[in-house]
């Protein structure tokens, strides 16, 4: 599925109530945000990826889901110094991403 949503494209599942700015709520209250901007120790599930199709390779998407980053997927967000790469773990598997692809991948923030 492909949507043009505040002027970039959104793959993967397009919720209703979700937008383009860090901490908008959904359906029934819950905050979703770039995982660049979640702090070490934050357990999100990734709700969607937004990836404009002029600026990314379809090997680069498929790299990240055959890492297990699919929308849906519980991610514990371990390291995240504010200026370089996160390190985060997705079923029992260390990720470490740069800043710009933890900016594309949306999620639901969820309490411990």
């Amino acid at each position: 599925m492909k949507r043009k949503m505040c002027g970039q494209y959104v793959h993967g599942i397009n919720r209703p109530g979700s937008s383009c700015q860090a901490g908008s709520t959904g359906h029934a209250g819950v905050s979703l945000i770039p995982l660049g901007l979640m702090t070490k120790g934050d357990m999100a599930e990734i709700a969607e990826i937004r990836t404009p199709p002029d600026r990314i390779h379809p090997e680069s998407r498929s790299r990240l889901e055959e890492m297990g980053l699919r929308v849906g997927k519980s991610v514990h967000v371990l390291s995240n110094g504010g200026d370089g790469a996160l390190l985060v773990m997705v079923d029992e598997t260390r990720i470490a991403m740069s800043r710009g692809t933890a900016m594309k991948i949306i999620a639901k923030r969820r309490t411990p």
